[in-house]
């Protein structure tokens, strides 16, 4: 009795063989980079949806789209090379290939280009109370569940990094689209790396549509 007790002390202090390890369940294969979580999610529109639901016209709408015209120019002069800039309604559409940022089925930045999105930040301060919504898309490699949540993952980490360069969070939403808007067959020829993107939706805030209605840009 005396032996079974010391036994059992031993194994719960973990003096003997050390601490008791604790097993990680291996059913979420991502890697475990800090990332914070909490971002409000958006809901299932597209960003092209969204930015035409954003468009209010008139006065104001002329001076955003002035302003969000001085955007998709900047952005293509500074970072052209690795992004598709679509300028629609009264926003701006980005699209980044993710092996341009993403390791190959990963969340890990590629350390090389996250000064591109330092430096698409710093843009995009230079227009106050910009909103953005960052949307996370995969081909359909793998179930649905792993390609939405590898999205939502890859959409976070884009945000902490635009955050890190100054961005107000509270102006950043996002979602994981998963397998569920392709722009090609996936069966096409190199469909599955075209369907595989991080697009960013720019468009006015609230605070800048009350702004554009008293003054010129």
């Amino acid at each position: 009795m005396i032996k079974m007790f010391i036994i059992l002390w031993v194994w719960a202090s973990g003096s003997f063989f050390g601490q008791v390890p604790v097993i990680e369940s291996s059913s979420n294969n991502f890697p475990k980079p800090e990332i914070n979580l909490k971002f409000e999610e958006y809901k299932n529109d597209t960003g092209r949806q969204l930015l035409k639901k954003a468009e209010i016209g008139g006065k104001a709408g002329k001076i955003i789209g002035l302003k969000m015209d001085f955007l998709a120019e900047k952005i293509k002069n500074e970072i052209g090379q690795m992004v598709n800039i679509d300028r629609i309604y009264e926003g701006v559409l980005l699209s980044f290939d993710s092996q341009v940022l993403f390791q190959n089925d990963n969340i890990t930045m590629i350390e090389s280009n996250k000064d591109e999105l330092w430096r698409l930040g710093n843009i995009i301060q230079e227009i106050p109370n910009s909103n953005l919504l960052i949307l996370g898309h995969t081909n359909n490699t793998g179930s649905k569940i792993y390609n939405r949540k590898l999205s939502k993952k890859r959409a976070i980490a884009v945000a902490n990094e635009l955050i890190s360069a100054g961005l107000d969070r509270k102006n950043i939403k996002i979602k994981g689209k998963g397998e569920s808007e392709p722009l090609v067959s996936d069966s096409e020829n190199l469909g599955h790396l075209t369907n595989q993107r991080i697009e960013i939706v720019i468009y006015a805030g609230r605070k800048m549509k009350a702004d554009s209605d008293k003054k010129e840009f």
